[in-house]
């Protein structure tokens, strides 16, 4: 918890906590694009990888109602494909769009291929959309940083000139007042005081 006061209490924290609120609306509509994206090539991998429907006794052993099965790249036999559902491919689909790759799910039908090299061609794209975003941001905000910290420093430096200043012309000015001169009637009796001294 102290770390995070410390944190609110930081500048450059306030400075990026404006950066992501000013970015708020063009992410969030660049979210909303990217999760049509993700829809999108989940539904094309799913029926480019799932092939046909198979009951055999291999694969019912496994799954009792049967499951989607593609050919195999090397046999050319009906396996088991690993975009069983949605949510498979899906995984499929963020993990290809980060570029991260995993490689436990790989499309093996040229279809599902040509997928692939789509799906992540158009991730980079998306990709770069949210960082330009925050770049952009965060130059605006910093320029607004720099600018109100040169206006602070010459506010803090014409304050202090300022009172210095008021200091000098104070001291002038009581200088200059009649309460600060010495009385006339002390006058010859510090001549006489003088004149004491040196007889």
């Amino acid at each position: 918890l102290r770390l995070l006061k410390l944190a609110g209490r930081s500048p450059m924290v306030m400075m990026y906590w404006q950066v992501l609120v000013m970015s708020g609306q063009p992410l969030l509509i660049v979210s909303f694009f990217n999760l049509i994206v993700v829809v999108l090539f989940a539904c094309l991998i799913y029926y480019a990888e799932g092939q046909s429907y198979s009951v055999d006794d291999s694969i019912v052993d496994m799954f009792p109602t049967g499951a989607y099965v593609r050919s195999d790249r090397h046999s050319g036999e009906p396996t088991l494909t690993p975009f069983r559902s949605m949510p498979y491919s899906i995984w499929w689909v963020c993990v290809t769009v980060t570029t991260v790759g995993y490689g436990d799910m790989t499309p093996t039908t040229p279809a599902g291929k040509a997928t692939g090299v789509a799906c992540f061609y158009v991730g980079i794209i998306f990709l770069a959309l949210p960082i330009s975003i925050l770049g952009q941001n965060f130059n605006i905000i910093y320029e607004r940083f720099l600018e109100g910290k040169k206006s602070s420093m010459f506010s803090s430096r014409f304050s202090k000139f300022s009172s210095r200043s008021r200091t000098t012309d104070s001291l002038t000015s009581f200088r200059k007042t009649p309460q600060c001169r010495p009385s006339e009637s002390w006058r010859p009796v510090a001549r006489g005081w003088r004149r004491g001294l040196f007889l």
